[in-house]
């Protein structure tokens, strides 16, 4: 099938049902077929995954959902960690398979000769003593594929592994810096994992985009998934309040809350009865962050804006809102957007990072311009008015998310990588 490829256009290469190996520049359906994969569902796969004892946050979501969709179509884990953890006991209380090594993580990241050469140095030899601690654990399974979602994991199973270009398939899970160092750092970390993986696997275009070299052109787009099923059932019986505009993620720069905060504030200066309840922690005074976010809130309208703190699970707070927005510009996914929309809220995200792939502007919600507060406050005005408007959102977002960013649907795209690639090392 032969292919057009525009001026300075590069592709992605996105998992799209089972088996197909698709490319696209945009998150539109209107993608195309380069390459079939050759898949077979009743064949079981076994994948060792290198962790942390301390792994949180949407890796940690990430982990936990593969563990509970996998196995039923075949897809099995068997755990490595570097050190002990919360998670570690977590994933056996779960009753996987856990190792642990035992090891430390080193005080500076690999790749940071700039900052700290020396201890750079060390960071990249106790690398290689984790890669080969790793490489002994699993010297009797020298055919099975290893993943790993962290940097440091890449870089010591590149190192202390002979046949890591065979077997290690790295996952990015954040947005690499074009300008740390110069660019250094990213190039150099590119660079290796371009010549010592064997594949690379990112959640979305704007952390593909992040990369350097072939390895951005190589690597694979597989968005994270949630558990759609689960989240609707929770959440069944939760009444939706009008005008109630929620957001959630932890209170730290990246997110971006202040945004949120200036846009309810001015719509209620132009007299719109709207509230805001901002999900998350921490919200204790040693957090800068969220003695920022106090210092923006208007006493005028500090009986309008509500600080939850942290909520586990947050899908009551979510459903209880009927605008959900996202103001980060620098996040590489944006686990929340689809949670939302499982949640049933419409979504304003910014135009900018992983959230603004996740919706698909005046069809699956709305875009606004980064950081643009009376932006974002024209789009909540504009939903805030139109009942009928948010019920279309939200029934075209469900549907366009269920398609992309179910994991029932994600495992199996997974399992498919993975099968392809076993199959392309015996060739």
């Amino acid at each position: 099938m032969s292919r057009q490829r525009r001026k300075k256009s590069i592709p992605t290469k996105w998992i799209d049902g089972m088996g197909e190996l698709v490319c696209g520049r945009t998150a539109s359906l209107g993608i195309r077929v380069i390459e079939t994969m050759t898949v077979n569902a009743n064949e079981s796969t076994k994948v060792s995954v290198v962790i942390f004892g301390g792994e949180s946050g949407g890796i940690r979501t990430n982990f936990l959902l593969d563990l509970k969709f996998g196995p039923p179509i075949g897809l099995l884990f068997e755990y490595i960690s570097v050190d002990e953890g919360c998670f570690v006991d977590e994933l056996r209380g779960l009753g996987a398979d856990v190792t642990v090594l035992g090891k430390s993580l080193p005080g500076v990241p690999p790749f940071e000769l700039a900052r700290s050469p020396a201890r750079a140095w060390a960071a990249i030899r106790e690398c290689k003593a984790t890669g080969a601690a790793i490489a002994a654990e699993l010297a009797n399974e020298s055919t099975r594929l290893i993943y790993t979602r962290s940097p440091y994991n890449i870089v010591a199973l590149g190192l202390g592994m002979r046949d890591a270009k065979r077997r290690v398939v790295a996952g990015f899970s954040h947005v690499l810096d074009r300008h740390r160092f110069l660019g250094l750092q990213r190039r150099l970390f590119s660079r290796f994992v371009d010549k010592r993986c064997l594949a690379s696997i990112c959640p979305s275009r704007v952390v593909r985009d992040s990369l350097h070299g072939n390895l951005q052109d190589t690597a694979l787009v597989l968005p994270h998934g949630v558990d759609f099923e689960s989240i609707e059932q929770s959440v069944q019986s939760v009444e939706k309040q009008s005008a109630h505009i929620v957001a959630l993620g932890r209170i730290s720069p990246i997110k971006n809350l202040h945004v949120a905060i200036l846009a309810v504030q001015a719509l209620r200066d132009a007299g719109e009865n709207c509230r805001l309840t901002v999900i998350g922690g921490p919200v204790g005074d040693d957090n800068p962050t969220f003695a920022k976010l106090k210092g923006v809130v208007d006493p005028r309208h500090a009986n309008a804006i509500r600080f939850t703190g942290p909520v586990t699970p947050a899908y009551q707070e979510l459903a209880a809102g009927d605008i959900f927005v996202n103001c980060s510009t620098r996040e590489a996914f944006g686990y929340v957007v689809p949670e939302a929309i499982a949640c049933g809220c419409a979504c304003v995200v910014a135009d900018r990072g992983g959230p603004s792939e996740l919706i698909i502007d005046g069809e699956t919600g709305f875009h606004y311009r980064g950081e643009d507060v009376a932006d974002l406050a024209a789009k909540i005005r504009r939903l805030l008015h139109d009942s009928e408007g948010i019920r279309r959102l939200t029934s075209n977002a469900r549907e366009y998310a269920v398609e992309h960013f179910d994991q029932k649907a994600r495992i199996g795209r997974l399992k498919a990588i993975f099968q392809d690639l076993q199959l392309k090392r015996k060739c």
